[in-house]
């Protein structure tokens, strides 16, 4: 009878392990599906997105692409629009261009493992509208934290108004000496340059009641540059992609155009090229004109007014520079010439 006790319980032992290993339960003893999780937040630009997704595998299959597509169709495939991130399981960034200004999209993360397609969940996005001067300019837009930024340099000539903007003749007179001088400059003094650099004006225009940024947007106070120097500082924007110190020129800037350097993390040199750009904000080099009339820096540096007065004769602006990490913070004679990025009102 012990004997008929011993066997009836080993055959039980067998039988639930096999209900156990028949059900997928216990040690993985069987093979599981992929995870493929699509990041449900993107950050929208009019003619550009930042999204990605996370590649989860099981018994060591091989991930040999994986990106996102999109389409305006509910349930896009990468026989639509996609990217190209790379191989391998993880999380990776993906960077879509080449979209439409307030559009609604559909995308989702792909990934060819083993050789068959898989796809995460589907996610809605709509791109930013473009913003439109009184000159009838339009300019690209790109949101960044909870701040909507123009990517491009300012180049109207005119106040919201309708109101001229003088310049003066020549482009290099001394003004120094004049009182509330109002003036604007193509880039360089070249007019060629103005479409891809925009203008520089005096601060005295940037403070002008008629206004000059577009109809909803506005010059950026000193506080909403610093708001945006934190947000992407704290979220890994960083050319060595920390959380510390103020090395966020590179992420800023557009890969192009700057002078040689082989200062580490600058825009003038081509090292971390992932991070090159990685806010689509594309700072521009288009220098800045000097208290004696001169341009200077030109394919060197790019400066941006803010709105806020340091003193009776300076105000705050930010610069990145072709051989430094940072984006600077300083003041400057309200006299300068510098370029203007308008940021959207809340």
């Amino acid at each position: 009878m012990a004997v008929d006790r011993f066997t009836t319980l080993v055959l039980t032992l067998f039988l639930y392990l096999v209900v156990l290993i028949s059900s997928g339960c216990g040690d993985k003893l069987v093979d599981e599906n992929p995870k493929l999780t699509t990041l449900k937040e993107t950050r929208s630009g009019s003619l550009i997105a930042f999204s990605g997704g996370i590649v989860t595998t099981y018994n060591d299959e091989l991930v040999t692409l994986r990106g996102v597509c999109w389409s305006n169709t509910t349930i896009p495939t990468i026989s639509d629009n996609k990217t190209d991130d790379g191989s391998g399981p993880g999380y990776f960034e993906s960077t879509l261009q080449g979209l439409t200004p307030n559009t609604t999209y559909f995308l989702r993360m792909y990934a060819i493992i083993n050789g068959k397609k898989h796809y995460g969940d589907v996610i809605l996005f709509k791109t930013n509208d473009v913003a439109t001067d009184i000159d009838g300019n339009i300019y690209n837009t790109v949101t960044i934290g909870k701040q909507v930024w123009m990517v491009e340099n300012l180049r109207t000539t005119r106040y919201q108004n309708g109101d001229l903007i003088e310049t003066t003749i020549p482009a290099i007179l001394d003004i120094k000496y004049e009182t509330n001088p109002k003036y604007q400059w193509a880039c360089d003094g070249d007019i060629g340059k103005v479409k891809k650099f925009g203008r520089l004006y005096t601060w005295y225009v940037v403070a002008d009641p008629r206004k000059i940024c577009p109809i909803g947007w506005h010059v950026p106070s000193n506080d909403e540059w610093t708001t945006l120097q934190r947000y992407l500082i704290e979220n890994r924007y960083n050319y060595d992609e920390l959380t510390q110190y103020n090395d966020i020129a590179k992420s800023l800037a557009s890969p192009l155009g700057w002078g040689y350097s082989n200062q580490i993390g600058a825009p003038g040199n081509s090292d971390f090229a992932k991070i090159a750009n990685k806010t689509g904000f594309t700072a521009i080099p288009g220098g800045f004109r000097d208290s004696d009339g001169k341009f200077r820096q030109f394919g060197h540096s790019g400066s941006w007014w803010s709105s806020s007065e340091e003193s009776h004769y300076k105000a705050y602006y930010r610069y990145i520079q072709f051989n430094r990490s940072d984006l600077t913070g300083s003041s400057n004679i309200e006299f300068c010439g510098a370029s203007i990025r308008c940021v959207k009102d809340y």
